[in-house]
């Protein structure tokens, strides 16, 4: 149960009943389900990229009280009340402030510092040093509520919204840019984290029944923006395919501010998702100092042991691939017929990392005409990699020891 200094959250400030997953008040749409087919690179370049860009510069007007209100039925409490524990004076702090920013024109660029000054205006903070992280917080679900941010619908239950990206003018700081909330499947929005999402693999891939339609939607989707598999997946599997899905289109964003040069997240969230399927059967989630390291899904998430190089699915990369790539050469010798497949259409050497290799080609617009071309045969033969890997982990991981 929430503390009964958040209980506003269900009651006065959110005075309407939490309702199933619905979709964002964003004005800008992009409905996945008119472009199947459509590669992953593709996605990004010609639909998602464009309408992020006009969307940071594009006016709204600051929702009032009565419409936060009623988008907050859209949102997970859970999430929601993070957004409210700075605020000295509780709910009335929270009302006062976007009474305050109601009726204001703005955009998703400068909504942040709008949010500053009014907090800082009518101090409205337990501490005054948490400004910066406070609004922060605040800003993509009061833009998103005002209709701000891009929606982007994956299936009839399952969407995203992406806000607050930048373009990557400033190298250094634009990939930090922007939050992304995923309504997924009967589950309200919420903001997922990787350790959210590392617990969600760990909790599905222990216990999966549907693990077959599971990689299935999964591929049809990274490979061919086909989002037709939720449907047939359980209600776990259809929240962690969101979440996976949304914030793989964020990650990627953020590699295309650096012209695919750093941080390709994108490329670690799916690589982790496929290698978990792994990883829970086996026990093993790294190789590191010539030795497979027992953990599950959550050790792929790490902290920098550089002060200020942040945190993330990044950090753990240097002992994850090597992993990756000792059960892609196992693989080769223990079930040619799949790999063969896979090497031909990806160009794969080998001794290449499989998992790497397939995630760089996918988000390689000079591939789409290949990802369009062999689309379906790499679903499938990628459904049974993976499908493998769990299936043979004892014999992969006898070949790596």
């Amino acid at each position: 149960m929430f503390k009964n200094s958040m209980f506003f959250l269900v009651t006065s400030l959110f005075s309407v009943l939490l309702s199933a997953a619905t979709p964002f008040n964003s004005k800008t749409v992009i409905d996945l389900r008119k472009h199947v087919g459509t590669p992953c690179s593709a996605a990004m370049t010609d639909l998602l990229a464009p309408a992020m860009d006009k969307d940071l510069v594009t006016p709204f007007i600051a929702a009032s009280l009565a419409t936060v209100k009623s988008e907050a039925a859209k949102f997970d409490p859970a999430a929601l009340k993070k957004l409210t524990l700075d605020f000295k004076d509780g709910e009335a702090g929270f009302n006062a402030l976007v009474s305050a920013l109601a009726g204001t024109q703005t955009t998703p660029e400068t909504f942040r510092a709008l949010i500053r000054s009014k907090l800082k205006e009518l101090s409205l903070l337990k501490d005054p040093k948490t400004l910066g992280l406070t609004a922060a917080k605040l800003e993509s679900f009061l833009g998103i509520a005002s209709g701000a941010g891009v929606t982007v619908i994956f299936d009839d239950k399952t969407s995203c919204c992406h806000y607050g990206y930048k373009t990557g003018a400033d190298q250094a700081l634009d990939p930090k840019s922007g939050r992304t909330w995923v309504s997924a499947g009967d589950r309200n929005s919420l903001d997922p984290s990787d350790t959210y999402i590392m617990k969600e693999m760990k909790k599905y891939f222990d216990s999966t029944a549907d693990l077959e339609p599971f990689l299935t939607s999964f591929f049809q989707f990274m490979i061919m923006s086909d989002g037709s598999g939720y449907s047939k997946l359980s209600a776990l599997g259809q929240t962690l395919e969101g979440d996976v899905d949304g914030v793989f289109g964020a990650e990627q964003r953020r590699h295309w501010m650096t012209h695919l040069k750093s941080h390709p997240w994108e490329i670690d969230l799916a690589s982790i998702t496929l290698l978990s399927v792994f990883s829970t059967q086996s026990g093993y989630v790294m190789f590191k100092d010539n030795a497979l390291v027992e953990g599950t899904p959550a050790d792929y998430f790490g902290v920098s042991a550089t002060p200020g190089n942040g945190s993330g699915l990044g950090i753990t990369r240097r002992f994850r691939r090597p992993l990756q790539n000792k059960i892609s050469i196992a693989m080769r010798t223990l079930h040619p017929d799949v790999t063969d497949i896979i090497d031909g259409i990806t160009g794969a050497g080998p001794k290449d990392d499989i998992y790497q290799k397939f995630m760089e080609f996918i988000i390689d617009p000079a591939n789409d005409a290949a990802v369009r071309k062999n689309g379906p045969t790499l679903v499938k033969a990628m459904t049974n990699y993976i499908l493998l890997t769990r299936s043979d982990a004892a014999n992969i991981t006898k070949a790596i020891k």
